[in-house]
């Protein structure tokens, strides 16, 4: 089986008191329910750092956020564009940003609570990874 490799961000934002994490819809699919933490492939060159960043920006059109720290990875399996069936490494990252004004975004996302989040990330490697770091990323951001 081949791998792949991904990276993104998790942002956090404080909505009347409450942490919200930042998602976007699963293949476009708002309908579904369904979401999945802005990631995507490397390019040719790019570290996991520059991916993560630039895949935050294209995914939900926040401008310059920035790497606070390496959170993990998590590893699933994922269907690609090609309809091969691979072993995917993502290579998550905190991010923070100045400003929570979203510009021109390839995908729809949201603001999600923590019971959002779990109930509607599409993979259990996702949700059992927010359950990991949840706690000490809403600590950091207070």
């Amino acid at each position: 089986m081949n791998k792949a490799v991904s990276a993104g961000g998790v942002i956090i934002k404080i909505v009347d008191n409450t942490p919200k994490i930042l998602l976007v819809y699963f293949h476009d699919d708002p309908y579904r329910g369904n979401v999945t933490f802005p990631k995507g492939h490397l390019n040719e060159g790019e570290s996991e750092e520059q991916a993560a960043v630039r895949e935050v920006v294209e995914e939900t059109g926040l401008q310059n956020p920035w790497i606070v720290r390496k959170l993990g990875i998590v590893s699933r399996f994922a269907k690609e564009d090609t309809g091969e069936t691979v072993l995917k490494d993502i290579h998550l990252f905190l991010m923070q940003i100045d400003s929570f004004v979203h510009t021109e975004a390839e995908e729809r996302y949201g603001w999600f609570s923590y019971e959002e989040a779990l109930e509607r990330l599409s993979f259990q490697e996702e949700k059992d990874f927010l359950k990991k770091i949840w706690s000490k990323i809403t600590k950091s951001n207070h």
